[in-house]
């Protein structure tokens, strides 16, 4: 996988076990779902929105409304993100059936990043499943290049668990736009490298501009590298995000929006074993004391094999940092849920 920088190219391998991380082009078996421990949870508590405004004149992230809405995305394909659908022929078909009980969305763009949305039936609204049952894309996983658009596999599975897998581009009413929010640097806050942000965080932070279904797109890479300032991951439950973790130590912002809201994060698709020496910790306002430090899942892994789990809650707004380190600088990529 390439990417291109300014000034020149910037190469990046990403070998990722299964058990580790997943692949855009194979979303793979561990599709998870709502209604366990370690999942999305019922319609009525998965589409909370959490409004932000950290310093500045911030919007509203607002990913989804109440009842597991997590807003649709654009009207008919605005964004035109991607290229003509079908690929050496073959016809598109709908991909969302009576009999469809979770649909995972795994999407990359060459400048948008990776996004995955997934859910099952009972945890999506009315307007989404409408959505959906709309939704044409050419079957089989037939996107394997790495040009500049977005495109996306979805993988569907039914009532016997048999799964369909189909590419869709960017050009699907899927897709929307995400909202920008305000973040400025502050004790602890938004800030670049360094635990008490302030150094180069006054500006505001676009966030990227597509989403799926409500999960916006992110380059996976770690904050205050070379990479530059990347924006906060925000809760949303029908995401998964992935997080490339680099050298002896790693930390990606996460929106911790609002106050007093239980926020509950898990590193999934791996195992006790996989995860070694590793530490996660998650900070607030002060950069010097987590307020919350990964634990083995008291209920067992749960459908996303989650190793570790983190569950925090702020007092204020605030852009926390979720870091990673090893002993043995072996940090290895993760998927990691936020809500």
């Amino acid at each position: 996988m390439a990417y291109r920088v300014a000034g020149g190219l910037l190469l990046i391998t990403m070998a990722i076990a299964c058990s580790e991380s997943k692949d855009v082009n194979d979303p793979g078996g561990n599709v998870g779902g709502g209604g366990s421990a370690h999942s999305a949870g019922a319609s009525g508590e998965a589409g909370e929105a959490d409004p932000i405004t950290l310093g500045g004149a911030g919007g509203d992230t607002a990913p989804g409304g109440a009842g597991g809405d997590t807003a649709p995305g654009g009207a008919g394909g605005d964004l035109n993100l991607g290229g003509e659908g079908g690929a050496g022929g073959v016809a598109s078909v709908q991909f969302w059936t009576p009999a469809t009980q979770h649909i995972e969305i795994a999407c990359f763009g060459y400048f948008d990043g990776f996004a995955t949305f997934r859910a099952d039936r009972a945890e999506l609204s009315a307007e989404q499943v409408v959505l959906l049952a709309k939704q044409t894309g050419v079957p089989g996983s037939t996107y394997d290049g790495n040009d500049d658009q977005i495109h996306c596999v979805v993988t569907t599975t039914d009532t016997a668990e048999h799964e369909r897998k189909f590419t869709i581009d960017g050009n699907s009413d899927l897709f929307g736009f995400a909202p920008n929010i305000s973040v400025n640097g502050g004790e602890g806050g938004a800030g670049g490298e360094g635990g008490a942000g302030g150094e180069g965080g006054a500006g505001p932070d676009e966030f990227p501009a597509a989403t799926v279904l409500g999960c916006e797109f992110h380059h996976p890479f770690p904050d205050g590298t070379a990479h530059g300032q990347l924006p906060p991951y925000l809760a949303n439950p029908f995401c998964v995000r992935q997080l490339w973790a680099e050298g002896a130590s790693s930390r990606f912002g996460l929106a911790l929006a609002t106050p007093a809201k239980p926020y509950h994060i898990e590193v999934v698709h791996c195992s006790q074993q996989s995860i070694g020496d590793t530490k996660v910790e998650l900070f607030g306002l002060d950069p010097g004391t987590p307020i919350a430090t990964g634990v083995i899942p008291p209920d067992g892994p749960g459908p996303d094999d989650a190793c570790l789990v983190l569950d925090a809650q702020v007092e204020a707004p605030t852009v926390g940092r979720l870091v990673f380190s090893s002993a043995s600088s072996t940090l290895k990529s993760r998927d990691v849920t936020f809500r």
